[in-house]
């Protein structure tokens, strides 16, 4: 990448991932700032054809336009098929110098929002994941360690006692409930991450106390959550942080469906295939304590910021990043946990 440097950029691709980079305001702005502008779209199945993204609308170039344009890189959204691409290109007489992986687009753009660097040489611990969010920072850091709240999950089973991020061996797994880290000492970890994650606790405060009890004073609390416009949350109500506290102060258990009867009300099960339709939806929901799969809460930036408040973290950053909220806080030196 330039650094501080104007980038012209064609973009090779126009499905999911292109939509989404396009899409998102945080993306755009960000493009802005770092002075990087996209001149061309290219996709060999569309050329000529016009293709809308919310309110933006581009005309897809040809071979040559994609070629033979004037710009700087040219970016291909697909990583999976990258090397594929990025070889039927050089043999049209495109420097390999010009091409990159869109996602390297996204890692220098979210920069701004994470400040990767915090967490060179760091160890750490995920709550939940992997999370391809946190790709950058597992290249980054020293190791992180992780905790699942059962060794096999709807989105993650044990294999071995090692926590991985890609190909990388990071720690160890520890198997607890994220309400309950009492197996790990206080103050032990640089940087506590989360993803996806806190909608799914019942007592989110609750897990938030030993997130912070669990981290190293100055060290880095980066909480990930839904964007609830972008997912079948979208009808409901945000969740006050005032609800949070008086969950936390009567130690609501993580085996609570206070809020199931709404969120069966609300929910967008269009948008959520693979639920399997509203009857399919509640019985899983029952055996929730099991599964872990219901957003017991719907987060807002508000509700964020009081939740970091609340525990004496600094918020450095907070962006809506795509289908999510990404907030990144400090902890004080010495604070209430």
């Amino acid at each position: 990448m330039r650094g501080d440097n104007k980038m012209n950029i064609i973009l090779y691709g126009t499905g999911k991932r292109f939509r989404s980079f396009i899409d998102c305001k945080f993306y755009a702005e960000a493009l802005k700032r770092h002075d990087y502008h996209v001149v061309g779209v290219y996709d060999k199945a569309k050329a000529g054809e016009r293709v809308t993204v919310g309110n933006g609308s581009f005309v897809v170039g040809t071979q040559a336009d994609c070629v033979q344009g004037a710009s700087d890189c040219i970016a291909i959204t697909s990583d999976k098929y990258f090397d594929e691409i990025a070889g039927e290109l050089t043999a049209l007489g495109v420097a390999r110098e010009r091409l990159i992986k869109l996602s390297e687009i996204e890692t220098e753009l979210e920069d701004d929002v994470y400040t990767f660097q915090r967490f060179d040489g760091r160890y750490g611990i995920e709550i939940g994941g992997p999370s391809h969010c946190f790709a950058e920072i597992y290249r980054r850091c020293r190791g992180c360690d992780d905790v699942n709240f059962s060794a096999d999950t709807v989105w993650w089973k044990k294999k071995e006692n090692v926590y991985r991020g890609g190909t990388r061996t990071l720690g160890k797994v520890f198997i607890a409930d994220a309400v309950d880290l009492s197996m790990i000492a206080d103050a032990k970890y640089d940087f506590v991450l989360s993803s996806n994650n806190l909608e799914h606790i019942a007592n989110p405060l609750k897990a938030v106390a030993e997130f912070v009890r669990i981290l190293k004073p100055g060290g880095y609390l980066v909480i990930v959550v839904p964007f609830k416009e972008k997912t079948f949350d979208h009808r409901r109500p945000y969740t006050a942080f005032e609800h949070l506290l008086e969950d936390y102060k009567r130690d609501i258990g993580e085996d609570d469906l206070t809020h199931l009867p709404e969120i069966a009300a609300l929910h967008d099960y269009e948008m959520d295939p693979p639920c399997g339709g509203r009857e399919n939806f509640l019985r899983r929901s029952k055996e929730n304590f099991k599964n872990r799969c219901l957003h017991q809460h719907v987060f807002s930036e508000e509700t964020l910021r009081g939740i970091y408040d609340y525990f004496q973290v600094e918020v450095l950053s907070f962006a809506c990043l795509g289908a999510n909220l990404v907030c990144v806080g400090e902890r004080a030196a010495k604070s209430m946990i």
